[in-house]
């Protein structure tokens, strides 16, 4: 039993938090079934976090919301995800993700694009802010997949994408078990996004 534990490969998968509730459930027993030989830890975590993580750690892979232009990673743009703006357009609140959170970027991004100074209402958590515009309270952008969490809430596209982005310490070796798990990951979410 020592034995067979000594030959487990272990990964450690970082997922930001739209990408975590948005892209990546679906496919997880997938995922654990085509890769039986190894043992997963699943973390949600924001995109500076994971970028931290994933600087100390080969056997780290991170997913964000941003490409990050950083030498040391090898980064994979995985998709380019629409962002829509949603709640009420009367509501006088604005919901803000966390300073650290790829999203949060963006938010900043769109309020400033369009001069909207509104009352603001900070979470860590991408449920609790669908929560909100569930129950009419505020307004903000999110990923236009979120969409499928909010039936019958008010939205409007914008002009901002962001790239969903697949990030690791080094490349992984050709026809390494990194590379067959990159490659796993980069088709599914694809795939889950068409």
């Amino acid at each position: 039993m020592k034995q067979k534990k000594t030959n487990r490969k272990h990964y450690t998968i970082l997922i930001s938090h739209s990408i975590a509730e948005m892209y990546f459930n679906n496919f997880i027993p997938s995922l654990i079934l085509t890769f039986s030989e190894f043992d997963f830890d699943f973390l949600i975590k924001n995109s500076e976090e994971i970028m931290h993580a994933v600087t100390n750690d080969k056997n780290v892979i991170g997913l964000i919301e941003k490409p990050t232009n950083r030498s040391d990673f090898d980064e994979i743009i995985l998709l380019e995800d629409q962002m829509v703006h949603v709640g009420s357009p009367d509501s006088p609140y604005w919901i803000m993700r966390e300073k650290n959170s790829g999203t949060h970027l963006y938010q900043e991004l769109y309020l400033t694009q369009n001069d909207i100074q509104l009352h603001k209402i900070t979470t860590n958590s991408l449920s609790f802010l669908v929560k909100l515009l569930e129950n009419n309270i505020g307004q903000t952008i999110v990923s236009k997949k979120a969409l499928d969490y909010l039936p019958q809430t008010e939205w409007k596209d914008t002009n901002i994408t962001r790239k969903l982005t697949l990030i690791q310490k080094t490349a992984p070796a050709k026809n390494s078990d990194a590379e067959k798990l990159t490659t796993f990951l980069k088709t599914k979410i694809k795939q889950h996004h068409d």
